[in-house]
């Protein structure tokens, strides 16, 4: 298959000024648990199925990109991109793969050091 073609990554400036905090939260639906949060500094998504259980699916690193958009870092993630909608100014509703939207569930209170 062939990857869609991302936006380029964020200079080192800009990543260092991105708000991470915004993005922070809990989206998904009754099916799929997805959770971003902060770790050591950079956002990580956490990805539950909800007959899993306790265990996380699913824990990757996210890398930022413009346009609100973070690519997964660790093979074999369950989407290759996670980007975070609508995302001017305010915190961020929904975020989509590509092919799922998700909605958000839950605000800023989910990061850790």
């Amino acid at each position: 298959t062939t990857r869609p073609p991302y936006p380029p990554a964020l200079g080192p400036e800009e990543a260092a000024a991105l708000p991470l905090q915004r993005y922070v939260g809990r989206y998904g639906n009754a099916n799929l648990d997805v959770r971003v949060s902060i770790q050591s500094g950079q956002l990580y998504v956490t990805t539950r199925l909800a007959s899993s259980g306790a265990a996380p699916d699913y824990h990757s690193p996210l890398s930022a990109r413009k346009e609100h958009l973070f690519l997964q870092e660790t093979p074999g993630a369950p989407f290759s991109f996670l980007q975070f909608l609508p995302a001017e100014d305010a915190s961020p509703s929904f975020i989509w793969t590509g092919n799922t939207v998700w909605r958000r569930f839950s605000g800023r209170n989910s990061s850790t050091t």
